[in-house]
């Protein structure tokens, strides 16, 4: 993981006509150089935001640390257990109270908190203090492609039996019903629980179970089986498919119309063109309930910002200043409309009004009067992926809605009792480049290759980043699953043969990206590879290596020639095969 400093243009000016009066000999000392802020991308670019918060507080310097991997949920969450906390937190999820009131300092005292609704202050109130606040949020609710329904003239349905009506004449179009993404394994976990708010946990008796059921005092069986018999519901009907698991073109079939509705753990889009096809536009509406008519919808907040403890220490009065400016121009409207990615997200300040160009000014109604649920995260974190895997299970027919209650309480009660799996101990801090090394041999093993090649992720500039390389390094402590998920590189990997003297020119020139901001002929910094070699083998120029890289590091033509592929997740099971049969890979 690497920081680059962004030094705003004042600060420049400023740092200039300093070196030009010292060089002249005016006999001033130079003035002392400043901290930084640090600050965690987390796939937000903050090119404008630091721009605007420039001509309101000129002379903050912020450094940004990048991770673009698919667990940054589960590296923020490593950074605020063991790790190296940035001056300013920005975090996917409300993190635990205790860990809150542990590492973060209490905001409540300060003018910009009553930017904020009374309904979101309420939400992140943790014993009359506040250690985070929230930036825009989305709405996740079961989305439609617009411009098929109006081609043929079909309304939206408003519960599951209207459903199976429309799906009908859908089929008959040759068209899907549906799909569902569950790329990533939490999806459906979240799918589980959009559908079960509809007529449980939205209840008081389904608000008292998700508490009592992490506590122990409440168990899944004879409880939730009437949200996974409406799940395996959509299942029988063929709604939900086990062909949509760790399927990453699902969404894909969704933009271009071959599929009407689609499960998603949150959408961006508004309007896709396709050529050949025409522009398709996509709408939302609220979860549907087994009968009559639901009005529910999940909200779920982009980041959520705070500030490191340290901050309060004696030493650090001066970064404490600044950094509390940055989160009062966060808190206006203008500076939460600068870290929207798009229009399809709401302002939690008090003066936030939905627009009609937002996608969620149909579901207004439902927003406004209250009938939002938060997506159900905080305290199931360590349970999440093993409980989804007992829902694909359910959707492979390989467990009845009764097994997969049982299997919900047997891994509760395994985490109560003894926690998550751990893989081993981290006695010291393994490195970004080492990480890379580990995951190659990893990768090397299990697919029966001579060399891997993987990039590292970092920061070289606003809209610069890597998403395909090895992002972070391991901090000392339990090393479990959500830890492993951190390391793992994203998207798709492959293997093809290149020769010794093609696989060291790649890796002395690096990974280099196309981002679209840049002129024609502008370079990027590159991205260094780790390399790692298959032991025994020293590379001859001449001979030929199977090479495991990124889809994405190679072009059109190359890719062509790749041997074999696989996604993100069969990465994660090498990795996990590789550290149980290698303990000792995790030791200094």
């Amino acid at each position: 993981m690497k920081g680059e400093r962004i030094r705003i243009a004042c600060l420049r000016i400023v740092c200039f006509l300093i070196t030009i009066l010292c060089v002249s000999g005016c006999g001033k000392q130079s003035e002392e150089k400043k901290e930084p802020l640090t600050i965690l991308t987390t796939h937000i670019n903050y090119e404008k935001f630091v721009e605007a918060l420039d001509e309101k507080y000129p002379g903050i310097e912020l450094e940004f640390v990048s991770y673009r991997g698919f667990n940054q949920t589960g590296y923020i969450r490593e950074c605020l257990e063991d790790g190296e906390l940035p001056d300013i937190v920005t975090t996917t999820y409300f993190v635990d109270h205790k860990l809150q009131s542990d590492r973060l300092m209490d905001l409540s005292k300060y003018s910009f908190v009553n930017n904020y609704s009374d309904s979101w202050l309420n939400r992140c109130n943790v014993d009359g203090s506040i250690y985070l606040l929230p930036s825009n949020y989305s709405a996740i609710g079961f989305y439609y492609n617009k411009t098929i329904m109006e081609k043929y003239g079909w309304e939206l349905p408003k519960n599951f039996q209207e459903y199976k009506i429309l799906a009908e004449k859908i089929r008959e179009k040759g068209l899907k019903p549906c799909v569902a993404r569950m790329d990533l394994d939490g999806y459906i976990f979240s799918d589980f629980f959009g559908l079960g708010n509809t007529f449980f946990f939205n209840t008081p008796q389904g608000e008292a179970w998700k508490q009592d059921f992490l506590t122990g005092k409440a168990k899944a069986k004879g409880n939730i089986e009437p949200v996974l018999s409406y799940l395996n519901e959509w299942i029988s009907e063929g709604f939900i498919n086990e062909e949509d698991i760790n399927n990453t073109e699902t969404s894909e079939q969704f933009y271009r119309g071959e599929a009407v509705f689609m499960f998603c753990n949150g959408m961006n889009l508004m309007k896709k063109h396709f050529e050949g096809i025409g522009t398709m536009e996509y709408g939302i509406m609220p979860w549907l309930a087994p009968e009559g008519e639901s009005k529910m919808i999940v909200s779920n907040v982009s980041r959520y910002y705070g500030l490191n403890k340290e901050l309060e220490k004696e030493e650090n009065q001066k970064k404490l200043e600044d950094a509390l400016k940055v989160l009062d121009f966060l808190s206006t409207e203008e500076g939460m409309s600068l870290l929207k990615d798009n229009i399809t997200t709401i302002s939690p300040l008090n003066t936030s009004e939905i627009k009609e160009d937002n996608m969620y000014y149909e579901i207004k109604e439902e927003i406004v009067g209250g009938n939002t649920i938060p997506l159900v995260y905080v305290g199931w974190d360590d349970i999440i992926i093993p409980m989804a895997e007992q829902l694909h299970a359910l959707i492979k027919k390989e467990k009845t809605v009764e097994e997969c209650a049982e299997a919900f309480d047997k891994i509760r009660d395994q985490w109560l009792n003894s926690g998550p799996f751990i893989y081993g101990q981290v006695e010291e801090t393994i490195s970004q480049e080492k990480t890379a090394e580990l995951v190659g041999r990893a990768l090397i093993e299990n697919k029966k290759a001579d060399v891997a090649l993987l990039s590292l992720g970092g920061f070289h500039g606003f809209g610069q980043e890597n998403p395909q390389g090895i992002q972070c390094g391991i901090y000392p402590g339990d090393f479990t699953l959500d830890r492993l998920r951190t390391i793992v590189p994203s998207g798709k990997m492959g293997i093809i043969s290149m020769t010794g003297e093609e696989i060291l020119e790649r890796k002395k020139v690096g990974k280099y990206i196309h981002y679209n901001h840049l002129k024609e002929g502008e370079k990027n910094d590159p991205f260094p590879y780790v390399m790692a070699i298959k032991e025994g083998i020293e590379l001859e120029e001449k001979e030929e290596y199977l090479v495991v890289l990124s889809l994405e590091d190679l072009s059109k033509e190359l890719q062509k020639k790749i041997r074999v592929s696989w996604g993100t997740k069969e990465s994660q099971l090498a990795i996990e095969e590789y550290i149980l049969s290698h303990p000792a890979c995790l030791l200094p």
